[in-house]
């Protein structure tokens, strides 16, 4: 494999042409991300002003959304990870003081993704959150509190 030159400032995926890069932009962040060199992108990992991210994150985003728009050609594309039953199970039995504080994390989680992601993301963000506490895993709405702390510490413009 080549050595990556480019790298998405959103889900981290590196590319080694720059046509790759942008095509890859238009198709998954419909064109909301900056492509960066690769040697500035890991300047700005290790000073922290790019956050790791996990590129497969964002296809299976995109394929659920071309699942839900159902193209005029009539092709489903079908997502394995999908469960039904996952949104319908309630949230695990908690004692009241563990449940206050899922909410008031998740509050905090609603307002930090508006201040600092596009809607559509953040709506994305609370939506797979929620789907995980109701499989009984706090670490995805953990994981995403942290990096949105550190965003708010380190100063950051809100979008």
């Amino acid at each position: 494999m080549s050595r990556p030159n480019y790298v998405c400032r959103i889900c981290s995926e590196h590319f080694t042409r720059k046509y790759s890069a942008y095509r890859h932009n238009s198709n998954i962040h419909n064109g909301r991300s900056e492509i960066v060199p690769y040697i500035e992108y890991m300047v700005g990992r290790s000073s922290g002003r790019y956050l790791a991210s996990d590129p497969s994150w964002h296809r299976k985003q995109r394929q659920l959304q071309v699942n839900r728009s159902y193209p005029s050609d009539n092709r489903v594309i079908a997502d394995s990870s999908f469960r039904p039953e996952t949104l319908l199970q309630p949230l695990p039995a908690a004692l009241p003081n563990s449940q206050t504080t899922i909410q008031q994390k998740l509050e905090e989680l609603r307002i930090l993704a508006a201040k600092f992601s596009f809607p559509e993301d953040a709506r994305k963000i609370l939506e797979w959150a929620n789907i995980r506490l109701r499989q009984g895993d706090e670490g995805l709405l953990n994981d995403k509190l942290e990096q949105f702390r550190m965003l708010d510490r380190q100063g950051w413009l809100p979008i």
